[in-house]
């Protein structure tokens, strides 16, 4: 069924339609033909027939055509087809860039964020305050570092409230936006800046027009594909989670950002600036109960717009604790109090409302989107981190681990037999790279990065991933042999990467389990990555060009010599179970790179770390240049995990209707077929394996198959669309591998 809205707009002396409100015409800007109505369509009956979307990334001056076009034109195609029409689209991070800003948008951002919520006054670390309207685009690296964050764009980041507020309005809408004779140019940026900058902030300034003039040609790119972004954003249901660059890049990435950020009043500023802006224009559409009216008390949300609506101007109240608290931000030494040291939320009355938990004291950021036939389970990964490991930039567990039952043992059960997403902004199985990042801070010559981008990962080897694969295993009820038996599609984004994986998961014990009370399962992981929609780069073309092969430029040497390994298998031990250091069998350690004489290989002690219970039988380690192959393990592992990087099965180009998927049949067979034997079809090259341009992936389930196709067009003048599709298989009947030394 197809429904119709329209909206209505009350103040003290008169009531607006929608078309009044906004000087729009609704039936060509908000719809589409025939209808004159905005509209959507609920998921429907069949599992089969939903069309779900997802993407991530969408950075204004980026290169490459925006993707939400793409969403718009398909939403055209299929308006009238209640059943055929996308359903739901599905938002996994970094809808805005606070970081990286161009800095001519930072020039309009800062003048409409004063007009919307007035003057801000920030606080300074050494005392005073400082207004962001002479915070000059270009010139706010310094004040950035004063407040500990740690990206490497720091030159125009969002800092006001109203600045936030304005980038949600500017990246979703162009009303805001000036003409286009009147968009803002370098020279208009000098001028202003005549007003109060100093010589050497002009001068500093100045030496940016080369690269501010090229993000302005990409603004006006962006701002050209505006009225189908909103378009499409007003005809299909749509949901978000927040990542490191909706509030700034490397959020809460270590312990030593979190001492340093939440420890200065700024750095706590604009952090509550950046949550609060994403409670309003993101959190408040996913969970609206949590700012709803309630008896016999308030919820957070709740309180946040009523304290928000009470002020003459946000200024007011911007040192109110309660704000802090609404958002769950804590001090160094509230953090420090709890064991393992991490970030949390408090909890004051919390109930279940019918449609989500509440809570009077805080934001609950994660929440369950409900299908007839599917429950996608949407994760936060930024806001209960912990940090059990005592380094600075160790990385952190992404998900505190009691947070982790809360969030997927105990969030809503699973009705009848929906199919299970689960949502995590950071992929859950990452990039091939990772296979020989794991050591890259320590080879000679280091790596300029700080392996940054790795360790706001899951590891597959590290423990947090295996109780994450355990909590999903106890979705499911025990069966008729007391085994725990699913498969789950998991949906992120974040890589600037759309690609596919699959993970097989067999266990006759978990991680977490107590010795005495094993649990057993099988499952299966259908890892969709959705990346980016807008914010392509060198680095993600030699992606789409190299596939699974790439190495980024600025790597160690050494590792584009090293194979990739498209399957990994890995074995592990439940830490419970087990002593840390313990034997649990042998490998072979042969040493490759360290001069012309042969070294023979070596056979050394496999020792048990309960930091890193999954080892893999092959690994290359890029510390000391060497292979290691486990050749006998001595105690049975607990749990086996086999690992596949895809290759996508099926691609090619439409124009004007996006051609329709497999048989269901079909679709089983190609993925059955694949799984089987890794005959993934298609050339390596152009996205078979990594899409690495602006594209919108479009997921489709049957209860055996999950079929994920990405959308993407070469430019923005394309008049087709090119699209691949993985075809993934989430049948979990599969025997086990078996391991060296098994009996």
């Amino acid at each position: 069924m197809t429904y119709f809205y329209n909206l209505s707009f009350a103040t003290d002396t008169e009531s607006m339609s929608l078309e009044v409100a906004s000087g729009l015409d609704v039936a060509s800007d908000l719809s589409y033909p025939p209808y004159l109505l905005p509209t959507f369509s609920l998921c429907p009956d069949n599992l089969e027939d939903l069309r779900l979307f997802h993407g991530s990334c969408r950075k204004p001056h980026a290169s490459g055509p925006d993707s939400f076009a793409v969403l718009d034109s398909l939403i055209r195609q299929s308006v009238t087809t209640p059943n055929g029409r996308p359903h739901q689209l599905i938002l996994s991070g970094d809808q805005i860039y606070a970081d990286e800003v161009a800095d001519l948008l930072l020039m309009m951002l800062t003048d409409a964020g004063a007009v919307l919520v007035g003057v801000e006054g920030l606080p300074r670390v050494e005392g005073g305050e400082t207004d962001v309207q002479v915070l000059w685009p270009g010139s706010r690296h310094a004040v950035i570092r004063e407040a500990g964050y740690t990206t490497s764009d720091t030159r125009s980041h969002l800092m006001s409230f109203g600045e936030y507020m304005a980038m949600y309005l500017f990246v979703w809408s162009a009303t805001l936006w000036p003409d286009g004779e009147d968009l803002p140019d370098f020279d208009d940026l000098l001028a202003a800046m005549n007003n109060g900058a100093s010589p050497a902030e002009k001068a500093a300034v100045g030496k940016l027009r080369k690269a501010a003039t090229a993000q302005r040609a990409r603004i006006v790119e962006f701002k050209d594909t505006l009225p189908a972004v909103r378009r499409a954003l007003a005809n299909v249901p749509t949901y978000m989670i927040f990542d490191d660059h909706d509030i700034t890049d490397d959020w809460n990435l270590y312990r030593s950002f979190c001492d340093k950020v939440y420890g200065n009043p700024l750095g706590v500023r604009l952090i509550q600036n950046g949550l609060i802006s994403y409670a309003l224009c993101q959190h408040w559409g996913n969970a609206p109960e949590q700012f709803a009216s309630a008896v016999p008390f308030h919820p957070a949300g709740k309180r946040l717009l009523d304290l928000l609506g009470s002020a003459t101007s946000y200024y007011d109240i911007a040192d109110r604790h309660e704000l802090r608290q609404y958002m769950g931000v804590h001090t160094p030494a509230e953090m420090a109090s709890r064991t393992p040291y991490h970030l949390f939320h408090d909890i004051g009355h919390r109930s279940n409302s019918g449609d989500g938990l509440v809570d009077t004291s805080s934001l609950i950021f994660h929440y369950t989107i409900e299908g007839l036939r599917h429950q996608c389970l949407v994760t936060d990964s930024r806001t209960w981190r912990s940090f059990p490991r005592t380094a600075g930039w160790a990385p952190p567990d992404l998900i505190l681990s009691t947070e982790l039952v809360t969030q997927i043992e105990h969030a809503p059960p699973r009705l009848g037999r929906q199919t299970v997403l689960v949502m995590t902004t950071n992929p859950v199985v990452g990039p091939v790279i990772r296979q020989g990042a794991r050591d890259l801070p320590n080879l000679p010559g280091g790596n300029k990065l700080r392996n940054e981008d790795f360790s706001d990962s899951w590891e597959v080897e590290r423990v947090d991933f295996a109780r994450l694969l355990a909590s999903l295993s106890r979705r499911f009820a025990p069966n008729m042999s007391d085994e725990r038996v699913g498969a789950v599609v998991v949906l992120s984004g974040d890589v600037h990467a759309s690609s596919a994986a699959r993970v097989q998961y067999w266990a006759d014990a978990q991680t977490g389990d107590s010795p005495s009370n094993p649990t057993r399962a099988r499952l299966v992981l259908a890892q969709l990555v959705g990346s980016p929609m807008r914010n392509g780069n060198a680095m993600t073309r030699g992606q789409h060009t190299r596939g699974w092969d790439y190495i980024p430029p600025g790597q160690i040497a050494a590792m584009v010599s090293q194979p990739v390994n498209r399957t990994e298998k890995f074995v592990g031990w439940n830490p419970s179970a087990m002593v840390h250091g313990q034997r649990v069998g042998e490998a072979l350690v042969e040493r490759v790179g360290l001069g012309p004489e042969d070294i023979p290989p070596v056979t050394m002690p496999e020792l048990f770390d309960s930091d890193r219970p999954f080892v893999t039988l092959r690994s290359q380690v890029y510390t000391h240049l060497v292979y290691i192959e486990m050749t006998n393990i001595e105690i049975a592992p607990h749990f086996r995990m086999l690992l596949r990087y895809l290759r996508a099965d099926a691609g090619g180009r439409y124009g004007h209707s996006s051609p329709p998927f497999p048989s269901d049949s079909e679709l089983a067979a190609s993925a059955r077929r694949n799984h089987l034997y890794g005959a993934y079809a298609g050339i390596r090259g152009n996205g078979a394996e990594v899409l690495g341009r602006s594209n919108i992936g479009e997921v489709k389930m049957t209860p055996a198959v999950v079929s994920y196709r990405v959308h993407w067009q070469e430019s923005m003048t394309a008049t087709e669309i090119d699209w691949i599709r993985f075809d993934i298989s989430l049948d979990v009947s599969d025997a086990p591998f078996q391991y060296p030394g098994q009996p």
